[in-house]
């Protein structure tokens, strides 16, 4: 099995925060929206992504990997900041007419934390990696298909949706040299590979996946 560019390091980041603390769809837009501005500042590859209720799973690349993880406390305080902001401070008539600023309690309580982290040697795991991300929705019972889910970055990988900033080259070159024909490729290994009605083990979960029929 070929390794990935050792300059390159690749790791696969869990953040989750409270209960429902990203239920709003709205909270959900804003998050990525910090998440794909923050890859621009911070100089970072983003190769996948899935948003849920109350975690966030991310498929990053940099050339160190403390690049990475400075990047992931700056998301995480910057959604605190935001969220406290909208949720906490606009609603709570105690901190009426007082411009909020997140504290580093607050950023404890509404944060999004680090709870997995690993990193990825092997393009294989790689491109499992980012299979098993676009594949949490249905996992989790958001979307009946993969493809059906819009806060994952499955749907560009597809051409349906671009997400600017997204770094999907890398990721289409570990199934085919030209974009169709490993796009082709991507939504195979994701999609095609199960038979309608074939189970098969994801975590502690049964994974039921319907064959797109286009």
């Amino acid at each position: 099995m070929a390794h990935l560019d050792t300059n390159r390091h690749i790791y696969y980041y869990v953040l989750q925060g409270n209960s429902n603390i990203l239920s709003d769809e709205r909270d959900k837009k804003k998050l990525l929206d910090i998440i794909l501005s923050v890859r621009r500042e911070r100089d970072f590859e983003l190769y996948a992504f899935c948003l849920t209720d109350e975690e966030v799973f991310l498929l990053t690349g940099a050339k160190r990997q403390a690049k990475l993880d400075r990047a992931v406390r700056v998301i995480s305080a910057e959604y605190a900041a935001y969220y406290v902001d909208k949720h906490i401070y606009a609603k709570n008539a105690a901190y009426s007419g007082v411009k909020s600023a997140a504290t580093l309690q607050d950023r404890r309580v509404y944060g999004l934390e680090t709870v997995w982290k690993e990193r990825l040697n092997h393009m294989q795991e790689v491109r499992d990696k980012c299979r098993a991300i676009h594949c949490i929705p249905v996992e989790r019972g958001y979307a009946g298909r993969i493809r059906d889910y819009w806060w994952s970055s499955y749907r560009s990988y597809l051409g349906y949706y671009e997400w600017k900033d997204l770094d999907m080259l890398p990721m289409l070159q570990l199934f085919a040299p030209e974009p169709e024909k490993a796009r082709r490729q991507l939504r195979r290994f994701h999609e095609l590979i199960f038979q309608n009605g074939f189970e098969t083990r994801s975590g502690k979960e049964r994974l039921l996946l319907e064959v797109p029929k286009d």
